[in-house]
């Protein structure tokens, strides 16, 4: 059976597994949700909100993967799935991370999955994460979720340095999945959704990448005053009833 692996997490802050979500799943979700879809929009989500998952049977079946529940028992932690979007391209968001609370840290307590939903496109701008980057120090007297709200620009343009000055040293890894693979990252973890070629092209359809985004946190099994409800498969897998927070994710970049 596949299964994420956690070394690799601790090691690299991110990891790969393929196959994980049943292809039957993805289409019942494709069917409820394509027409919302708009290739002019490509960039942003095309769900109604972050929340969708609260009353969305076709993605609370795609969230209760097998290859979570063991995850989150082999940490001996209760999962709680906190949002989710979808998105027919790139996010097109520059270098950053997703969990500012944990910027100074490694984080152990809150990453992110994507399930393709398609095959990766050719041209496609692609999921990317420096490896390794979830260990790297931050200067807090810029990143912050205060100063980056303030100042996306310079939050941004400081990721950029940092990552051109320290990937000579660290390998950046592009998601080039086929449907049904995920990749997990570390909310500490520098990431970014590069931009594609023609993308919004409904002529050329090689720039598309359809995909569900996942933001999750963990927590020991006896934490008590947790608001999520169990999800109906698996043993350790919840999501949050708790009105979803933009605090853990990074400011719009500039131009957007």
């Amino acid at each position: 059976m596949n299964k994420i692996n956690i070394q690799n997490c601790k090691e690299y802050g991110y990891d790969v597994v393929t196959g994980a979500v049943d292809v039957d799943l993805i289409q019942a979700f494709c069917d409820r949700y394509s027409s919302t879809a708009s290739f002019s929009t490509s960039s942003f989500s095309y769900l109604p909100t972050r929340d969708e998952y609260r009353q969305s049977k076709e993605i609370q079946n795609l969230l209760s993967l097998e290859v979570l529940d063991n995850f989150a028992k082999e940490l001996n932690k209760k999962l709680v799935f906190q949002l989710v979007e979808a998105r027919l391209g790139s996010s097109q968001i520059g270098w950053h991370v997703d969990n500012f609370a944990q910027a100074h840290r490694v984080s152990d307590s809150y990453y992110s999955v994507i399930i393709a939903l398609s095959d990766v496109g050719s041209n496609a701008g692609c999921f990317e994460v420096v490896s390794g980057s979830h260990t790297f120090n931050l200067d807090s007297d810029i990143i912050s979720q205060k100063n980056c709200n303030a100042d996306p620009h310079g939050c941004y343009e400081y990721f950029d340095n940092l990552v051109e000055k320290l990937t000579k040293e660290s390998s950046i890894y592009q998601f080039r999945g086929k449907r049904g693979d995920i990749i997990i990252w570390s909310g500490s973890a520098i990431h970014r959704g590069a931009k594609g070629q023609n993308e919004g092209n409904k002529d050329d359809l090689t720039w598309l990448r359809n995909s569900l985004f996942v933001h999750f946190t963990l927590h020991d099994l006896t934490h008590s005053g947790l608001r999520c409800k169990k999800l109906e498969y698996g043993d350790n897998l919840y999501f949050s009833t708790h009105p979803t927070s933009d605090t853990t994710q990074p400011p719009s970049p500039p131009g957007n």
